[in-house]
């Protein structure tokens, strides 16, 4: 337990770092499907970078049915109507497209949900992701993209929730280990001080 806690610590304090350095931040999005047509899959990978500083997304791709996505442009310029969920915190553009995908949940309440959806069936095909009214109501916020190449239309569709998970940089981790190993010479220099334990494997 305290190993886990430790290392949920760790994260949280690589992810701080690369936002007080202005940097972006690498994430991945880990998916799961709730409906589709029989056999439709989950996207084999999605990826981002972002800037909360600025704010922007780059390098926004997502791999699903053979297809590969940029929402780049989408996740930085999203569709808003009339969308005041709490989730998203009255933020616009690329801010909101982050709120978006890593803190409004599914579902935001008993009549919003937030989801990704594709279609192969459309020319050109479309990624989506939503977060807003369930039954195609007027308030949504959302951002879709065509795929990089477009092929002939193909019947599949799928629709799913999705999770967000930071991943730091190495040069990140490296200041994250400096600083856990001051703490732990810190530890050590005081435990020979109070104790006079010269033996850095015994407990303070």
């Amino acid at each position: 337990m305290k190993r886990s806690i430790t290392m949920a610590l760790l994260l949280l304090t690589a992810v701080g770092i690369a936002e007080l350095k202005g940097a972006p931040v690498f994430y991945v999005i880990n998916f799961a499907l709730q409906s589709g047509t029989p056999g439709a899959p989950l996207p084999t990978s999605a990826t981002f970078d972002y800037n909360a500083s600025v704010p922007q997304f780059t390098n926004f791709l997502v791999n699903w049915d053979g297809l590969s996505f940029d929402m780049t442009n989408a996740a930085n310029s999203p569709q808003i109507n009339s969308f005041s969920a709490a989730c998203v915190l009255g933020d616009t553009g690329a801010a909101a497209s982050f709120l978006l995908l890593t803190n409004c949940g599914n579902p935001v309440s008993g009549l919003t949900v937030t989801t990704w959806f594709a279609n192969g069936n459309l020319n050109p095909q479309i990624f989506n992701f939503y977060s807003g009214d369930a039954m195609g109501g007027n308030n949504f916020i959302q951002f879709t993209a065509n795929p990089t190449t477009i092929v002939a239309p193909f019947n599949t569709e799928a629709l799913g929730t999705f999770t967000v998970t930071a991943v730091p940089e190495v040069g990140t981790w490296s200041l994250v280990l400096v600083g856990l190993g001051l703490v732990v010479g810190t530890r050590i220099a005081s435990c020979g001080a109070s104790t006079g334990c010269s033996d850095p494997n015994r407990s303070c």
